[in-house]
């Protein structure tokens, strides 16, 4: 009985102590910002090429393993992907054609090209190298809300009263 009071002022002095010497409570980390705020994404995209290349989607089409290309054409198993992820995308471009019997084909998502280049250069390089077809898709970023100015007052029609 004795110990265990001893060891109950004993923890609740450690308590006291840890406390006094400038304890504060951890303060949890400010939300992540959204990675592509404004910009359509990645499935947006899609739909939009599916129409431009004459493609269907594939997740309407699973594959015999259950995984799903992005679009294909008749020749063509093709990949969808942002430029940073350039590396991915030749991957499932690659395992794709083979699982479909059709040519690898990836179409880059890139925001800014002055920023993202190096990204493009990595995949032409490969690409060229592996015989993968690459298109380069320009993002169109959102468009810029101009804010309406009022008409400047012509100083001859101000009527003072």
């Amino acid at each position: 009985m004795k110990a265990n009071i001893v060891l109950g002022s004993y923890l609740v002095l450690c308590v006291v102590a840890y406390i006094s010497q400038g304890y504060e409570p951890p303060v949890s980390p400010p939300p992540k910002p959204k990675r592509f705020v404004g910009l359509p994404t990645e499935n947006q995209q899609m739909k939009q090429l599916a129409r431009m290349y004459n493609a269907r989607e594939g997740d309407k089409e699973p594959l015999w393993d259950k995984t799903r290309c992005d679009l294909f054409t008749e020749t063509e198993a093709i990949e969808v992907d942002w430029a940073p992820k350039w590396a991915e995308a030749i991957g499932q471009s690659t395992y794709y054609a083979f699982a479909t019997n059709k040519r690898p084909t990836i179409i880059l998502l890139v925001k800014d090209m002055d920023k993202e280049k190096q990204f493009v250069y990595r995949c032409q390089t490969v690409c060229v190298r592996l015989g993968i077809k690459l298109h380069v898709q320009k993002v169109p970023l959102p468009a810029i809300v101009e804010r309406v100015l009022p008409e400047p007052i012509d100083p001859e029609e101000e009527t003072v009263k």
